[in-house]
C-alpha cells in the first residue's frame, strides 16, 4: 500500500514536472512574434536596439578592468552587435525590418527560429550582406 502510494506521488510529481518544462521557453519566436500587433513589434525592436547599445557601453567602458578570457569574448561579440546595430549597416527602417520578419514566420518552418535569430538574419539580408540564397540557407540551418 504505501509502495503504491510512493509510486503514485512518484508518477504525478513526474508528470508535473514535464508538463512544467514544456512550458518554458527561453526566447520569444514567431509564434509569439505573430500575436504583437505592428506598434509592439516596432517597440520590441526599438528596446532590443537600444539595449544592445546600453549594455554594450557599460560593458565596454569596463574592457580595462575585466580582463578575464571569457570577458574579452563577450566583449569582442558585444561589439559586433553594437557595430551591427549603431555603425554603417543599418541601412534598412523598421518598417522594412517588421516586414521581413513578418516574411520569414509566414513560413510554418520558420516559426521556432528565434527572433533573436530571424532579426538579425533580416537586417543583414536589408543590408546586403547576404544573398537570398545565403538568407534561405541560415533559415534551414535554424529550423
Amino acid at each position: 500500500m504505501i509502495t503504491n502510494r510512493i509510486f503514485l506521488v512518484l508518477f504525478i510529481f513526474l508528470v508535473l514536472q514535464c508538463s512544467i518544462q514544456g512550458q518554458e521557453k527561453a526566447f520569444l519566436d514567431g509564434n509569439d512574434w505573430n500575436v504583437f500587433p505592428t506598434e509592439a513589434k516596432r517597440g520590441f525592436l526599438l528596446g532590443f536596439e537600444e539595449g544592445i547599445k546600453v549594455v554594450g557601453m557599460v560593458g565596454l567602458g569596463q574592457q580595462h578592468i575585466t580582463t578575464s578570457p571569457e570577458s574579452i569574448e563577450i566583449l569582442e561579440r558585444m561589439k559586433i552587435w553594437i557595430d551591427f546595430f549603431m555603425g554603417k549597416t543599418s541601412r534598412g527602417t523598421y518598417e522594412q525590418l517588421i516586414e521581413g520578419i513578418d516574411k520569414v514566420y509566414d513560413h510554418y518552418a520558420n516559426k521556432h527560429i528565434e527572433i533573436f535569430n530571424v532579426q538579425r538574419l533580416v537586417k543583414m539580408r536589408i543590408n546586403g550582406e547576404l544573398s537570398e540564397e545565403e538568407f534561405q540557407n541560415s533559415l534551414m540551418k535554424r529550423r
